[in-house]
C-alpha cells in the first residue's frame, strides 16, 4: 500500500485528502497538521460570528461536481432557510464559522476514518534514495511514497521588526491566531486608540472583533495606499475580445469599463491563472510593483452588511482610513507615536495598541521555520521567478537542478507564484481534485 503524507491541514490539504479517499482506497494517507481539528486553518477557526465570508454561499462547496453540496448544508442545519428561494444563496454570505462547521461535517465521515492525523510540526523534508521522509517535531519520521505541501503563506515579519519589543500586549502581531487575538482583545481598554498597520480582509476581521468586544476607541487604518476592500453587489456578465495583454492594456479595459468594473473581473476570474501565465516575468513585476494593490481591493471584495458596517464606522469618524509608508516610530509604556509619508505630507498617530495586518510574506526566502528552509538549502524545491512562491509544473515542485519527474507536490497558495489565483475556496477545491487524480496516476 502506497503512503501518502500532507503537510499542512487547512482547507486545501484535508480537501486532498478526502479527494484521494474518494478516489482511490488503496493508499494510506497522513495529514501533518498542529490544529485539533482538520479543515479549518487560519480562514475556518474563528469563532466570531461577525466573520463572513467573501463569496457567496452558491459558490463555497467543497467539491468541484457537487455545486450545490454547501448550501444543502446550510439548509439542512439552519432552521431560518429551510424554506429561502434557491436564488437567496446568490447573495448570502455565511460565516466562517459555519464553514468551519461544514468542513468537520464531512472530515468526520465515517468513510475518512483512515485518514491519519499527526498534531505535529513537519521540520524538514529529506529525499532517501527514490523516496522521502518528513521529520516531525516529537522526533518521529514519516517515510512516504508522495508528500504534498499544502502548507499557507506564513505572515509577514515586516512588523515584528519594528513593533515586536512593545510592551506585552501593546502589539498583536498575529490577529490570525485565534487564541491570541482573544486574550489581546480581554485586556484592552474599551476607549485605547488603535492603529491597525494594513487595510485588508484581516483588517475587516479586526474591527468586527474589535466591535463584538464592544471597543469605542477612536481606530486609525494605514496602508501604503489606504485602500479597503470593496463590496459585492449585482452586475450585469459581459463577454470581452480580447488576446493576449500586458498589465498595462488590462488596465486600460477596466478604466474603460469603470461603472461596471465587477462584470470584467467577473469576466476574467475563469482566466486568471491563463492570463497570469501568459505574462512574463517582467509584466509580472510590473503588475506586483503597481497594480496589485488595486488588485486586492476591488478582487477581494466584502459582503454589503460588512460594507455597510465599515462605510459607518468611517462616517461616525470612528475608524480613518490614511494612506502613509511608516517612517519611524516611538514607543513607551502607554502606547505608540508613528511617523508616516502621506501622499503630499508627513503626518503623525498616535495610538495605545498596534495590531499586524499586513499580511502573509511577499517572499518565500524570507519564510520563517526549518521545513521551507531545508528545502531551499538541500534543493528540493525553487522559488518561481517572481519570488511569491515555488516553482511548479503539473503540481509537482520544480528541484534546483532542474525539472524532473517528482514525488514532492505543492497545493494552495504556495503556488501563487506560478498560477496566481491559489488561495479562494474554487480554485483549491478544483486543485485538490485535480493534484489527487496526479497523485493516483502515478501510484
Amino acid at each position: 500500500m502506497k503512503k501518502i503524507a500532507i503537510i499542512g491541514g487547512g482547507f486545501s490539504g484535508t480537501m486532498l485528502a478526502l479527494q484521494l479517499c474518494s478516489q482511490d482506497k488503496a493508499c494510506e494517507i497522513h495529514i501533518i497538521e498542529p490544529r485539533e481539528l482538520l479543515g479549518l486553518g487560519v480562514a475556518y477557526s474563528t469563532d466570531e460570528p461577525g466573520h463572513l465570508l467573501n463569496v457567496a454561499a452558491t459558490n463555497m462547496s467543497a467539491w468541484p461536481d457537487k455545486p450545490h453540496d454547501f448550501v444543502g448544508f446550510l439548509v439542512d442545519t439552519h432552521a431560518s432557510l429551510a424554506h429561502v428561494p434557491v436564488g437567496y444563496f446568490n447573495t448570502y454570505f455565511a460565516s466562517r464559522m459555519t464553514y468551519g462547521n461544514y468542513i468537520q461535517s464531512l472530515v468526520t465521515r465515517p468513510e475518512y476514518s483512515s485518514i491519519i492525523h499527526h498534531r505535529e510540526q513537519a521540520l524538514r523534508i529529506q529525499r532517501v534514495d527514490k523516496n522521502l521522509v518528513i521529520n516531525l517535531s516529537n522526533n518521529q519520521n514519516i517515510h512516504a511514497d508522495h508528500i504534498i505541501i499544502a502548507a499557507g503563506i506564513p505572515p509577514s515579519g515586516a512588523m515584528d521588526r519594528i513593533f515586536g519589543w512593545a510592551p506585552e500586549g501593546r502589539y498583536l502581531a498575529h490577529p490570525w491566531d485565534n487564541n491570541l487575538t482573544k486574550e489581546f482583545l480581554t485586556n484592552i481598554d474599551p476607549n485605547d486608540a488603535i492603529l491597525i498597520i494594513g487595510a485588508g480582509l484581516t483588517m475587516i476581521d479586526m474591527l468586527i472583533s474589535l466591535e463584538q468586544h464592544k471597543i469605542r476607541g477612536p481606530i486609525a487604518v494605514v496602508s501604503r495606499h489606504g485602500l479597503a476592500p470593496q463590496v459585492h453587489e449585482d452586475f450585469e456578465r459581459i463577454e470581452l475580445c480580447v488576446g493576449e495583454m500586458s498589465p498595462r492594456e488590462w488596465l486600460k479595459i477596466f478604466r474603460s469599463h469603470k461603472d461596471s468594473w465587477r462584470s470584467v473581473y467577473d469576466f476574467i476570474r475563469p482566466k486568471s491563472q491563463a492570463i497570469w501565465q501568459n505574462f512574463g516575468v517582467k509584466h509580472k513585476n510590473q503588475f506586483l510593483r503597481h497594480l496589485r494593490h488595486l488588485w486586492d481591493s476591488h478582487r477581494h471584495r466584502v459582503a454589503p452588511e460588512v460594507h455597510r458596517f465599515l462605510s459607518r464606522g468611517m462616517a461616525q469618524n470612528r475608524i480613518n482610513l490614511y494612506a502613509g509608508r511608516m517612517l519611524k516610530t516611538e514607543t513607551s509604556s502607554k502606547g505608540f507615536r508613528v511617523d508616516f509619508q502621506g501622499r503630499d505630507q508627513l503626518f503623525s498617530l498616535s495610538a495605545h495598541r498596534v495590531i499586524n495586518c499586513t499580511g502573509p510574506e511577499s517572499q518565500v526566502i524570507n519564510f520563517k521555520g526549518s521545513l521551507f528552509a531545508g528545502l531551499l538549502k538541500d534543493g528540493l524545491v525553487t522559488p518561481d521567478p517572481t519570488g511569491l512562491g515555488l516553482n511548479t509544473r503539473n503540481f509537482q515542485a520544480i528541484p534546483q537542478n532542474g525539472y524532473q519527474d517528482n514525488n514532492l507536490y505543492i497545493l494552495g497558495a504556495l503556488r501563487r507564484g506560478t498560477h496566481w489565483e491559489t488561495t479562494a475556496v474554487p480554485e483549491l477545491r478544483l486543485d485538490a481534485y485535480k493534484l489527487a487524480q496526479v497523485i493516483i496516476s502515478n501510484i
